[in-house]
């Protein structure tokens, strides 16, 4: 679900997280500034001659999830 929140306020978390309560759907708050680069692409490791990047665990799996992104 696109949202986008721009506001210098301090309750754009809050507007989040009452959304996802409204839609019942899972809510995951990630701080862009202290991801690296590989943080959200994964780690490599070689399969069948090929490198296929794994994914990191705490990113949603699942079709109804709500990711908050802020930097």
């Amino acid at each position: 679900m696109p949202l986008h929140i721009w506001a210098r306020a301090r309750s754009k978390s809050q507007i989040v997280a009452q959304v996802r309560r409204d839609l019942n759907i899972s809510f995951l708050d990630v701080r862009a500034v202290q991801l690296d680069p590989v943080d959200l692409r994964g780690l490599p490791r070689i399969a069948s001659d090929q490198t296929e990047w794994v994914p990191p665990k705490f990113l949603p799996t699942t079709a109804k999830a709500f990711s908050f992104w802020t930097s």
